[in-house]
């Protein structure tokens, strides 16, 4: 139990990680170019090169794009490091050794859809702890909408990601229905706490089909899908 705790902490600091990696490049390429901006797409990992994947886009378009998240080295390590731990966990929980954990990291590579499985962490974070009642912004007076947030995009990643700062960084603003108004509150103070729990599951089933995750609480999540 312990080394899987390690191995879930060590999957969550990835996560986060692997958003700032994802938030930084996807910033370049809006500059280069801010006509993808809101252009639906989805990437994988492929034996160490990252893969596009968008029914929407147009051939050159999604090549374009693929090639650029490919020329991002801090991306692409942040993927590979993502990948190693994910597979040091699957093996922690499927109890096989650690050297099996290239085995295994190898097993779920091309697996995971990284902007699916951050949606996934901004989902988790919008789940509890909010008002009904209350608006909420961050520091610079952009709103927080968690259950509006997508990260199918450019411009949607970057904003989710926005979003989950302010609420790890304690600058949410909360304005209450009566007029008060609460500054620093940390509705959830880390957003990045279930990665390591989530994470697993977006891993295709074909790949590790009876690994076993354990939550914080007590939660058991078999059958990863």
């Amino acid at each position: 139990m312990y080394r899987q705790w390690q191995a879930q902490a060590a999957l969550s600091q990835d996560t986060k990680a692997l958003a700032n990696a994802i938030g930084a490049a996807f910033q370049a390429i809006i500059a280069d170019r801010p006509d993808l901006a809101d252009a639906h797409f989805d990437f994988t990992s492929d034996d160490g090169k990252l893969k596009v994947e968008a029914s929407g886009l147009g051939d050159t378009d999604r090549q374009w794009l693929e090639q650029r998240l490919n020329s991002d080295t801090g991306l692409v390590g942040a993927v590979g490091m993502f990948n190693a731990d994910l597979g040091h966990l699957l093996g922690v929980n499927a109890e096989t050794a650690v050297d099996d954990t290239a085995a295994t990291a190898a097993k779920i590579d091309g697996s995971v859809h990284f902007l699916a499985m951050m949606q996934g962490v901004v989902n988790k974070a919008g789940q509890t702890g909010w008002l009904s009642d209350a608006t909420y912004t961050d520091g610079q007076g952009q709103g927080i909408d968690l259950a509006q947030a997508r990260t199918d995009s450019l411009s949607g990643m970057i904003d989710a990601k926005r979003q989950l700062d302010a609420l790890q960084d304690g600058s949410v603003v909360t304005r209450l229905a009566n007029g008060h108004v609460l500054y620093g509150a940390q509705v959830n103070p880390d957003p990045w706490f279930e990665a390591g729990i989530i994470a697993p599951a977006f891993v295709s089933s074909h790949s590790v089909s009876s690994a076993k995750v354990a939550g914080g609480h007590g939660l058991l999540i078999d059958r990863l899908i």
